[in-house]
């Protein structure tokens, strides 16, 4: 059993695990950029009762 054999599941390990880390920061991301456009759309909403919001919730 030699090192080199292991070194590209090492280096496939590190590289999924920082794919798996960016992912969950798009994710975290995203959701985020949404909840506070859902909030904002909501407070649209509440103020204004005008056509260019539609308040379907």
């Amino acid at each position: 059993y030699s090192d080199a054999h292991a070194t590209p599941i090492i280096e496939f390990l590190s590289v999924t695990e920082q794919l798996t880390d960016d992912v969950m920061l798009n994710l975290t991301f995203t959701f985020l950029i949404l909840t506070v456009a859902y909030f904002i759309v909501i407070k649209e909403c509440n103020n204004v009762k005008n056509n260019f919001v539609t308040c379907n919730f």
